[in-house]
């Protein structure tokens, strides 16, 4: 589904001016990610849980890993894929 959204995503060109310092950027925006423990998760960490299990279990529950609030704000016109590309490296 990903590689959909990024296949039709129009990318933006940044162009720079006096107040960005012809970067093209005005101001920061932060990417997040919040991983909300509930006692499922909680257990399956405290028994040894791999890392797959634990993440597969989380995204059960509602957990959006990083690169889908990026994806977020490219499709927002906040950034650029490029951009984000660059920080987190989606390919």
């Amino acid at each position: 589904m990903l590689n959909l959204i990024l296949i039709n995503l129009k990318h933006m060109m940044l162009s720079g001016c006096k107040v960005c310092n012809n970067v093209g950027y005005y101001d920061r925006s932060g990417m997040f990610e919040v991983l909300i423990l509930s006692e499922n998760l909680k257990e399956l960490v405290a028994s040894g849980g791999s890392t797959i299990e634990i993440r597969e279990a989380a995204l059960k529950e509602g957990y959006k890993p990083l690169v889908v609030d990026g994806v977020r704000q490219v499709l927002e016109g906040i950034t650029t894929l490029s951009e984000l590309n660059r920080k987190i490296i989606i390919y």
